[in-house]
């Protein structure tokens, strides 16, 4: 085997099944065309090994018409994707199991011995595959346009796979038999071709997509530090054993995995630790479990309390609603106002705590749509000023303020908003600058004030739900459940909220919101 030879054909029979492992693990909900096609391929991969060495070379120049058999696989794995009539599948595995028997039976029908020139079907056949290529090409490029996005990509994927495969097996078998080029030239475009399907099989996966992206970089990553490890320790052996037996090679052989493996494990997921944002390492797997089952004791805890919130709220309103009515009463028989509005102020405070309280304990589902940012702002400043009529707080929108559409729940985005700006001029603020930064991935809006400040005995503990700094007899008493709940919006979301001290005092609120959005809880 010429060096050229191994170091194409080794790589692509590695590949190759390793994409029928990953296909075969996959199961049903993958199809079993790529399961098929690699399998095949992997099959004649093989073949074109064993040409290259000359003790194997009689045997396997017998059965490299499999080559043909790649028409079935491939037609179904496109199948797989793209609605076919059962009898062309058919008609495509019929064709190359009989054209493939008849050569493996009669292999001078389509070369002489040596490959030193074609046999007498081998036009026929190569006329034949050639039309069944086109035809499958030409199918798949007509899907293809008939689609768009994502499903596009993955039949356009399809047909250049086919093309490749067409190039690889009948081409290079070809140009072998005429002397052009040898068969190790069969990898490249068959490496192309298996890759090309794989991508468009897997990249329909959606949420498994990424497992298996990060299950195969974990398997390179593995087989890359394997690999060195090997070829250290071989050369090492013979200076570690006392003698060339098989019972101190198993030995040393134990005693040196026991180490080295943890060490390589450790070395693989430092690795996906730094590639992928999610990583699927051990170790960050049992973290992931933790984590979901917290969030599962939280959200239970949480379901809890939503029903007891509702308990609280049937109870509450219908005494709030007669206490209103009394205070209603109370003033036509000519009660003293003031003392009549202070009874309506607590009974409107009392219902807000209620609302907030089943706002909290009962999240709505996210309704997604295209918000402009600076749109929601304005509403959400209008709706403050409006609330707070009497106050003489100034709210500035920054001269920097670019403005920016992104995917959020347009409602969520406002209450965020309008909770931040309230607390500002709940703490005595007379002037408050929202401002915002962009990236291609990220939107920031920051509202800072000129207040006294966040106390640092709360700071810790800011977002907690029912942590306030302002007393029950204040001007503008609260909950405790504003940024308890703006918090909950922006992480479901994706997104977060920090509290920051500017070096000027005050204090300045920072929500983060994701330019696209996948619902987190």
């Amino acid at each position: 085997m010429t060096p050229f030879a191994a170091l194409v054909l080794y790589p692509l029979f590695a590949i190759t099944n390793l994409v029928a492992i990953t296909a075969l693990r996959l199961g049903r909900s993958l199809g079993v065309g790529l399961l098929a096609l690699s399998m095949m391929l992997s099959l004649w991969v093989a073949c074109l090994i064993a040409l290259q060495h000359p003790e194997s070379a009689p045997f396997a120049e017998r059965y490299l018409p499999l080559g043909i058999m790649l028409a079935g696989p491939g037609v179904h794995a496109a199948a797989d994707l793209i609605p076919l009539q059962r009898r062309y599948l058919y008609l495509a595995y019929g064709y190359g199991a009989v054209v493939a028997l008849l050569g493996i039976l009669v292999p001078t029908a389509y070369y002489q011995p040596g490959f030193s020139g074609p046999g007498s079907l081998f036009w026929p056949v190569a006329v034949l595959s050639s039309i069944g290529v086109l035809w499958s090409g030409t199918w798949m490029l007509r899907a293809a346009q008939q689609s768009a996005g994502l499903m596009r990509r993955r039949r356009l994927a399809l047909a250049l796979g086919t093309v490749f495969a067409a190039l690889g097996s009948g081409a290079a078998t070809a140009g072998h038999i005429f002397g052009i080029s040898s068969l190790a030239w069969a990898a490249p475009p068959l490496l192309l071709a298996i890759l090309l399907v794989a991508y468009a099989i897997l990249s329909g996966q959606g949420g498994r997509r990424r497992l298996v992206n990060q299950d195969i970089t974990y398997t390179v990553m593995t087989a890359v530090l394997g690999a060195i490890g090997i070829t250290i320790y071989l050369h090492l052996f013979p200076y570690l054993a006392p003698a060339q037996t098989l019972f101190w090679l198993l030995f040393i052989s134990f005693v040196a995995a026991l180490p080295l493996d943890q060490l390589r494990t450790f070395g693989v997921e430092a690795m996906g630790r730094r590639l992928f944002k999610d990583p699927i390492g051990l170790t960050d797997l049992a973290d992931q479990i933790t984590e979901t089952k917290t969030r599962a004791d939280h959200a239970e805890g949480l379901a809890e309390i939503g029903t007891m919130a509702s308990a609280v709220a049937h109870e509450l309103r219908n005494p709030l609603g007669i206490i209103q009515a009394q205070a209603a009463l109370l003033e036509r028989r000519g009660a003293d106002a003031k003392s009549v509005a202070r009874l309506r102020e607590q009974v409107v405070r009392a219902s807000h705590f209620i609302d907030d309280l089943l706002h909290y304990s009962r999240p709505r589902p996210l309704s997604m749509e295209t918000v402009s940012l600076r749109e929601q702002l304005k509403v959400a400043v209008q709706s403050v000023r409006e609330s707070y009529v009497e106050n003489q707080s100034e709210i500035v929108i920054s001269e920097n303020f670019s403005d920016t559409e992104f995917e959020a729940d347009a409602n969520a985005l406002l209450d965020a908003h309008i909770t931040v700006l309230t607390n500002a001029i709940a703490a005595g603020s007379t002037t408050i600058v929202i401002d915002n930064h962009t990236t291609s991935e990220w939107i920031e809006t920051s509202v800072t004030d000129n207040g006294p400040g966040v106390p640092d005995e709360l700071a810790s503990t800011l977002f907690e739900p029912f942590v306030t700094g302002r007393g029950r007899d204040t001007q503008y008493p609260g909950t405790g459940l504003g940024l308890a709940i703006t918090k909950r919006w922006l992480a479901r979301h994706g997104g977060e909220i920090r509290h920051e001290r500017p070096p000027e005092g005050g204090a300045r609120f920072v929500l983060r919101w994701p330019r696209q959005v996948a619902e987190h809880g």
